[in-house]
């Protein structure tokens, strides 16, 4: 039988004797809706049949989401009777639709005393109360209860609320159990559903991380204790040209010729005790190259298990790059040093000077050629724009309209 098909037999239309026996059915059949019904199909059919056997105006279950200050009463499903309307009208119907649809932020209204205290709370004249919501108020709400929704484990995650014709009913010991036990079922499936999002986000959260690994430009590897691979990634099968399956057969001392077997016990010892290294090395490919890497590695225990996830970096590019500087910078010295070399040997006059003419060093033979010392020199007396004829010195730095 689906929950849409369920016969409702309100209890209040039974005598006393056998009200239990009304209520029976309406249990089992949510029962039986722990393990495959959702909170939405359950919910309706707690709410449909509470509204009714009670006579409540409306019902409705609050999702209670967040953390300390931050909690809040999200609204899931609401019920309305046909008792409500006929009295208020459908205005009222409209505004009540708003106000259950609300979020109700911690501390305001009377819903947290339900959540803190996990006991119910039962209000005689709700309009007048001095916790009530001011929307509420204004609604003809005359009586109220409020029965907290507990998950397996006790904890308060959600609230059910009735506006009851008699508070007084719904307090006798049979009708609140009944109320919060059909509480107790609905809090099973609001922490099913739970554990199920947080089992979906943790699957999703994990094949992310996998696909993130896989699609790494980077070799990734997990490596056991004794130094055989666990994990390789694609990069890592590229960069090495080894399929999955054969890398996966073979150990770090296979690719690095810089971790022999004989130390990879003393590297491991070492490496427990830091919490990550960066280092240089090189991996040998399968055709026998040797490509330079820059390894990142990281000592982990998993569920008891030692693993080391080392990341490998391909520096080829930069290695020929710095050779490439070194020279660069090793032909930038020679060429220095030979020009210094001819400057010193005072074969000619040789000077360095600014665009604005001023002479800040010359050889000894050009001072001698043009009667300065070094003292005028860095006392910056010697200057180019005043020893050389002012048309040939605009002639050769500054364009002729300048010197005019």
């Amino acid at each position: 039988m689906r929950l849409d098909q369920f016969e409702l037999t309100p209890a209040a239309s039974a005598s006393n004797d056998n009200a239990e026996l009304r209520w029976l059915p309406f249990l089992l059949k949510l029962t039986e809706h722990l393990t495959t019904g959702t909170l939405q199909e359950v919910g309706k059919l707690a709410l449909d049949y509470l509204v009714e056997a009670t006579g409540a105006s409306f019902g409705d279950i609050k999702l209670i989401a967040g953390l300390g200050e931050n909690l809040q009463a999200a609204p899931i499903l609401h019920n309305v009777s046909a008792k409500f309307i006929a009295i208020h009208g459908e205005p009222a119907l409209s505004d009540l639709r708003i106000s259950v649809g609300e979020c109700i932020s911690y501390g305001r209204g009377l819903l947290w005393q339900a959540v803190e205290t996990r006991q119910p709370v039962f209000v005689e004249d709700y309009s007048n109360h001095p916790g009530a919501i001011e929307r509420f108020r204004h609604l003809g709400i005359g009586g109220l209860v409020i029965f907290p929704i507990c998950a397996v484990d006790g904890s308060v995650v959600g609230v059910l609320t009735l506006e009851a014709p008699s508070i007084q009913e719904l307090q006798s010991s049979r009708n609140s159990s009944v109320i919060m036990a059909t509480c107790r079922i609905v809090g099973s499936i609001m922490d099913r559903e739970r554990i199920e999002q947080e089992l979906r986000l943790a699957e999703e959260q994990l094949q992310l991380a996998q696909f993130s690994l896989e699609h790494m430009s980077d070799a990734c590897f997990w490596v056991g204790a004794d130094g055989q691979f666990q994990f390789v990634n694609e990069a890592a099968c590229k960069l090495l040209g080894y399929s999955r399956q054969e890398l996966l057969a073979l150990k770090v001392s296979d690719i690095d010729p810089a971790m022999p077997p004989e130390m990879w016990s003393h590297y491991w010892d070492n490496h427990k005790h830091q919490s990550g290294s960066t280092f240089e090395s090189f991996h040998r490919t399968q055709q026998g190259q040797l490509i330079p890497v820059e390894i990142t590695s990281n000592y982990l225990n998993f569920n008891g298990k030692e693993y080391c996830f080392a990341s490998a970096r391909n520096i080829s590019d930069r290695k020929r790059n710095e050779l490439l500087r070194q020279e660069a910078e090793k032909a930038h010295r020679q060429s220095e040093a030979q020009f210094r070399r001819i400057a010193d040997s005072n074969i000619i006059g040789i000077i360095f000077s600014s665009n604005s003419g001023q002479i800040y060093d010359a050889n000894d033979a050009f001072l001698e050629m043009v009667g300065y010392t070094r003292e005028d020199l860095q006392a910056g007396r010697v200057r180019w724009d005043e020893m050389t004829p002012r048309s040939t010195f605009c002639w050769t730095r500054w364009p002729r309209s300048s010197c005019k």
